[in-house]
């Protein structure tokens, strides 16, 4: 009986302090994306959508085509108009899922974006994953946008 009351402290303490471990990381990757969208999505009248780009570091390949696909549908009127944009966060971001590909974590993250300049809401669920390098701790590997004017 004592080493059954043992064992199952033990479980109990380990599943408790792991919940508090995923909470912290919840929290830093939720930060992580709210930082990534916000700087991302911070574009100017004066500025050209490169790969130099230090944000890049924080999307895959792919990943980074459709948000300069995004983007680069906008920059003529925002050149145009001589924009500058300033993301504002609707929520924090929502975490749907997660769990592991082939031994690496991952999450899908719903974030909800207004961008008043252009008079556009975007909803963006991003799948994130952890690098194998770089030194970005986190990694856009995809992303799905729906769009919304008002």
């Amino acid at each position: 009986m004592k080493s059954f009351l043992g064992t199952g402290f033990l479980i109990i303490s380990l599943l408790t302090y792991s919940n508090f471990l995923n909470a912290d990381t919840n929290s830093q990757l939720i930060s992580w994306v709210q930082e990534t969208l916000t700087d991302t999505l911070s574009v100017n009248y004066t500025e050209n959508l490169t790969d130099t780009d230090p944000v890049i570091s924080h999307y895959s390949y792919n990943a980074w085509q459709g948000m300069v696909q995004f983007l680069g549908g906008y920059m003529d009127v925002i050149k145009e108009k001589k924009l500058t944009i300033h993301p504002v966060l609707d929520r924090n971001p929502t975490i749907t899922q997660t769990g592991y590909s082939s031994g690496v974590p991952y999450w899908r993250v719903n974030q909800n974006v207004n961008l008043p300049e252009l008079r556009l809401n975007v909803s963006f669920s991003l799948m994130i994953t952890v690098p194998s390098s770089g030194s970005a701790p986190y990694i856009i590997q995809n992303l799905d946008m729906q769009k919304s004017t008002y």
